[in-house]
């Protein structure tokens, strides 16, 4: 098993706590290292060289995107995921544009969080999206259609689902592409996020 040393900056004590604890309590995560401060995130991860980072966007002492694109030119290979209070489409933007690998709600389950942090450590990006044009979210999705999505998110490719669903490569193409039409993404990657996000798939 694979252990993800994850790094908090946040500073809200209440919130950076509850995140440790959850993480503390993962057989597959461990908390590194933890700061209220922007100004001493830097430091911090060069002495602990964590695997992710949970950044803050709005600290007290400063900017969470400005103090990501700094650790990112520094550490191009360490996972960034954003913590932010509101959905911001500019905002996440702009943390992707400073390299962040991804953004959690702040309002979210701590459960969901440690799907996302998990989903982010294995190297997808969690881009900024529109909501599903169909608001039945978890009608939106056949049994089959969970079981790819379940698939997707442990990183298999659409061939080792065919093989593993004994479908053809096509088949499952066909499926996934379907998806991300009728849920209104771009691609696979917020596909399988939005999944993760909604408690659709593990």
């Amino acid at each position: 098993m694979v252990m993800v040393r994850v790094m908090v900056v946040e500073d809200e004590k209440l919130l950076r706590e509850l995140i440790i604890q959850s993480i503390s309590a993962q057989e597959d995560l461990k908390c590194a290292g933890e700061t209220e401060s922007a100004s001493e995130a830097l430091s911090l991860c060069e002495k602990i060289c964590p695997d992710l980072i949970l950044m803050d966007i709005k600290m007290k002492d400063g900017n969470g995107i400005e103090v990501t694109a700094k650790i990112k030119a520094r550490f191009p290979d360490v996972k960034i995921l954003m913590l932010t209070v509101l959905s911001s489409e500019s905002m996440i933007s702009r943390a992707m544009a400073a390299g962040a690998d991804g953004y959690a709600l702040k309002s979210i389950s701590a459960t969901e969080l440690m799907d996302i942090i998990r989903y982010t450590a294995k190297g997808f990006v969690l881009k900024p999206h529109l909501p599903p044009k169909n608001p039945d979210k978890t009608g939106q999705f056949s049994d089959l259609e969970i079981n790819i999505l379940q698939l997707l998110s442990e990183g298999k490719t659409a061939r080792d689902i065919a093989e593993k669903l004994y479908f053809s490569h096509g088949t499952v193409r066909n499926y996934i592409s379907g998806m991300i039409t009728r849920m209104g993404f771009s691609d696979r990657v917020q596909l399988v996020s939005f999944a993760v996000m909604e408690g659709l798939i593990s």
